[in-house]
């Protein structure tokens, strides 16, 4: 195979892949993963990862391993397991085994072991190259002609390869082996005339010796019959024209007429016909040769059907190719690694508003790029020269006719041994849709602005109920982001009784065609608190009238409903509530007196007679009650006592809620102080902390206000007892316009989960092992804080103190003490 044949050969395999990728690059999307792409398209035109060249010996019916081929890899990997060992291993061939090659020329197997020619006895080879490399298929070639074997070429593809055309692979074969027939022939040709008729007949080409006096054909080389048709038999003592050879006679006269003249002719181009009747087309070269004394014309026909052929569609695609550049405003550039010297297509020049016949360069094509993206495309060209990586950019350029267009480049390093020799690539004109792009950006960052503005909840649903878009407050409602609620339902966030009821809405509002408006309490997942919402649905249409989604607006109405209803509550139950709680204190109030009369009288009796015969029992019969019996005089004995104290403390919570206030004007700082000195002995006084801070003059009951501080500065003391520095502090301040005194300890605390036991009648917090009490104490306060129109409320952690917080009502405050 001469260069020009070549060079044909690789201009036609390069402008077709060209011309492959150009179209699969113009119907590309925008978002596609285009780096992935061209790596698959390389991975295609890459080919054989390994090839294993094997000589066949004839008289030894061997082949045998000449030499192997492999990125570096490969050969790194064969090295390392079977060292050199695999190169000139002589492997049988059988006669079944070489007619089978010669029959089939391209074999496929899924294992090098299993190749149809012949059997390479290194199993540890196939495994290591399939599982480590990923090859998991092998093509044969056999290089036959003439009837005999000259050598096989075993190609390792990966799995994601594809299969390399058998057409091609098949005429490889056969050039290959007149290659290597040729060869022989050359380097023996002074040894055997057999050799060089071993050379004729393996010749690519119809090979034709005739008698110059009659045009008789004297021998043909065995391609006559395979591209005529016709059989020894069928030609002997012929000439071409008795065959019917020739599609147009006059070719037959012309080529005669220049061979008497000239005694050759080179590359005469001809129609020829085959036994068949199909008609191909050849370059036909003769020369008038003497063989035996005789003079002789021989005929060289090379087929070139195919080749015509391949460059009609050639021109073809080369046609469609530049359509498509065209519609697409897509072309193709290249430029030398090293000198930075280039080529472009002519609608890359176009895209530049610059004549396709000026030369160009790098330098050239960067300077159109505004500044920002001309460091952008100055980075990616170094890193595909340095880093051999390749690049995909959308850029703003300048041209001499406008001072903006957009541009899409991608380039990709063509590497040599290693080394990035080019970068070759695509350039289109992206101007219309980037416009349109940055309009529709424009457009979606003012809209998106203005829904996040607006303090309402907005959403938009598809027709079947999956969330579109929603803004900020909306994302507070389902308490996720907008990007997690995007694509889902109602029935993904909310329970499904009241995603049904949205949905029906959604429906109510398609059915109405207008917008509909409803009225719903709703719980935010964010915080967990609720507002009362008004909800207009609104259906959406597209510019033909198709419904394609609700919008929905979601407006917080809690106060104005709340304050509506407390409204019609309060005129509807005032009166009738006036009366009842009349009522209601009346009887409250007798049962009270009632009730405290018999605590007073009735239960204290038998209380003294239980506990006085229980003191004598255990007095005045000591020596004869066991142990275990003095132990159960003492607790009924403990256990009056603390039944009479809870009488007592009953009493008490029933006169706070009986008895008048007597308002005047009390010092704070004097009665804490009084109760602390009452409630503690000196040997308290020296371990206890006890500060009171400035507070302020009161107007309340004083008794009353006593009792309370008495109540929580003795559970200050009791529940800080067991601390090693006690710490009681008091304190007031203001809140908003209210008066707050606050006392804080450091002492046992409580678990905020049942602070709302805390001032109920008898609810304790701790066992009476580990503190005295009977848990009437702060329902006693509540009594009193409440008489005097004010709150009381505690925060406390365990085993980090308790701080509790009263007020008084605006009749009860005076001014703070300076």
């Amino acid at each position: 195979m001469d260069k020009t044949e070549n060079k044909l050969e690789q201009k036609i395999k390069s402008m077709q892949s060209i011309t492959e990728l150009a179209f699969q690059l113009a119907g590309l999307p925008s978002n596609a993963n285009l780096t992935k792409f061209l790596l698959k398209q390389l991975e295609k035109y890459t080919g054989a990862s390994l090839l294993v060249y094997s000589d066949y010996d004839a008289d030894k019916k061997s082949l045998i391993i000449k030499h192997i081929e492999a990125n570096q890899k490969i050969i790194e990997l064969t090295h390392k397991v079977l060292g050199k060992k695999i190169l000139h291993t002589v492997i049988p061939v059988s006669e079944t085994i070489r007619l089978q090659m010669m029959e089939e020329i391209v074999g496929l197997r899924d294992s090098i072991i299993g190749i149809t020619f012949g059997t390479i006895p290194y199993k540890a080879l196939d495994k290591t190259i399939k599982h480590l490399i990923g090859v998991d298929r092998y093509f044969g070639i056999a290089f036959v002609t003439s009837g005999e074997l000259f050598g096989t070429v075993v190609l390792a593809m990966h799995a994601d390869q594809p299969d390399p055309d058998r057409n091609f692979l098949i005429s490889f074969s056969h050039l290959a082996a007149i290659a290597l027939h040729r060869k022989k022939a050359e380097d023996k040709l002074s040894e055997s005339e057999i050799k060089f008729e071993k050379i004729f007949r393996s010749s690519p080409d119809v090979i034709i010796i005739s008698a110059v006096k009659n045009g008789e054909i004297i021998e043909v080389n065995d391609n006559f019959s395979i591209q005529t048709g016709y059989s020894r038999e069928e030609f002997s003592g012929k000439n071409s024209l008795e065959l019917n050879l020739w599609a147009n006679p006059i070719d037959h006269n012309n080529y005669i007429d220049i061979l008497n003249t000239q005694g050759k002719i080179e590359n005469l181009e001809i129609d020829f016909r085959t036994k068949s009747g199909e008609v191909r087309h050849a370059l036909l070269s003769g020369e008038i040769i003497e063989l035996h004394n005789e003079l002789h014309t021989v005929s060289i026909i090379r087929d070139t059907t195919d080749q015509k052929r391949a460059l009609q569609e050639l021109k073809l695609k080369d046609q469609l190719l530049e359509l498509t550049n065209q519609m697409a405003k897509v072309g193709g550039w290249e430029f030398d690694a090293e000198t930075k010297q280039g080529t472009w297509t002519d609608e890359v020049a176009k895209i530049h508003d610059l004549d396709p016949s000026r030369p160009t360069d790098v330098a050239l094509g960067v300077s159109f790029y505004h500044d920002r993206y001309k460091i952008l495309i100055d980075k990616a060209i170094d890193e595909a020269i340095t880093l051999q990586k390749p690049y995909d950019l959308e850029l703003e350029m300048a041209t001499p006719i406008t001072s903006s267009k957009w541009i899409r480049t991608m380039g990709v390093p063509i590497i040599e041994n290693g080394k990035v020799v080019k970068v070759r690539g695509i350039f289109q004109d992206i101007t219309s849709r980037k416009l349109a792009e940055l309009k529709i950006e424009n457009e979606r960052v003012r809209l998106r602005t203005l829904i996040e503005t607006i303090p309402d909840l907005i959403w938009l649903k598809d027709v079947d109920g999956v969330y579109l878009t929603c803004n900020r407050k909306f994302e507070r409602f389902f308490g996720s982001k907008e990007y997690e609620i995007v694509g889902k339902t109602d029935y993904d966030f909310v329970p499904k009784e009241l995603a049904d009821s949205f949905r029906m809405n959604d429906r109510e509002a398609q059915k109405a065609g207008k917008p509909t408006s409803n009225l719903e309490w709703v719980t935010f997942s964010d915080d967990g608190h609720q507002e009362f919402l008004e909800t207009i649905k609104t259906p959406m249409f597209d510019s033909e009238n198709k419904l394609i989604g609700i919008l929905g607006i979601a407006r917080d109405i809690t106060e104005l409903h709340q304050s509506q209803e407390e409204i019609k509550r309060l005129h509807a139950n005032l009166e009738r509530r006036v009366e009842e709680r009349t009522a209601e204190l009346q009887v409250a109030n007798k049962e009270l007196e009632a009730f405290a009369y018999t605590v007073s009288h009735d239960l204290r009796a038998p209380l003294r007679a239980i506990n006085g015969f229980t003191r004598i029992l255990s007095e005045d019969f000591a020596k004869e009650l066991p142990d275990e019996g003095k132990q159960v005089c003492s607790v009924i004995i403990e256990n009056t006592l603390r039944m009479g104290q809870l009488i007592d403390d009953l009493l008490a919570f029933s006169r706070v809620g009986r008895s008048d206030l007597n308002r005047s004007l009390i010092d704070m700082n004097r009665i804490a102080e009084v109760v602390y000195q009452e409630l503690t002995t000196p040997v308290q006084r020296e371990k206890i902390i006890f500060n009171v801070e400035p507070l302020p003059l009161v107007m309340a009951d004083n008794a009353l206000v006593k009792q309370v501080w008495f109540n929580l500065i003795s559970n200050a003391i009791k529940f800080s007892s067991k601390c090693e520095n006690p710490q009681i502090t008091i304190s007031s301040f203001l809140k908003d316009e209210d008066l707050v005194f606050t006392i804080k300890d450091n002492g046992s605390g409580f678990g905020m989960k049942y602070a709302n036991k805390l001032f109920g009648v008898f609810q304790r917090l701790h066992s009476t092992k580990e503190y005295e009490g009977t848990g009437v104490g702060l329902a006693i306060v509540h009594r009193i804080i409440q008489r005097h129109g004010g709150t009381i409320w505690a925060e406390a952690e365990i085993n980090k103190g308790a701080q509790f917080y009263f007020t008084l009502s605006n009749e009860a405050k005076s001014k703070v003490n300076n």
